[in-house]
């Protein structure tokens, strides 16, 4: 499966232990803030830039990432994922299920 060549979200894999998907986003959308459960995730940057926050009990950090670029969501943490750029953002998910 050659990523860059996908142009829609979709599941990659699941197991017991572990999902997978990939996502795409349009300029100026955003995946909706959500909750992994009580898992970690993580996030790679395939192509554009993103804008990713996360809360914490007392504050909300947000990072900047771009291609070929990563961040981790700790787990019950509310977040969001949103193309700040002016191309495709292309990203994938992984989630360590508990």
């Amino acid at each position: 499966m050659n990523l860059k060549d996908l142009q829609e979200s979709q599941r990659l894999f699941k197991g017991d232990k572990i999902k997978s998907g990939f996502v795409v986003l349009r300029p100026g959308e955003e995946v909706g803030e959500h909750i992994t459960e009580n898992c970690e995730e993580f996030i790679l940057i395939i192509e554009g830039e993103a804008e990713i926050y996360c809360n914490f009990p007392m504050s909300r950090e947000t990072v900047r990432v771009k291609a070929m670029e990563w961040a981790q969501i700790g787990k019950d943490r509310a977040h969001n994922v949103k193309n700040i750029g002016d191309d495709i953002l292309k990203y994938i998910y992984i989630v360590a299920l508990h």
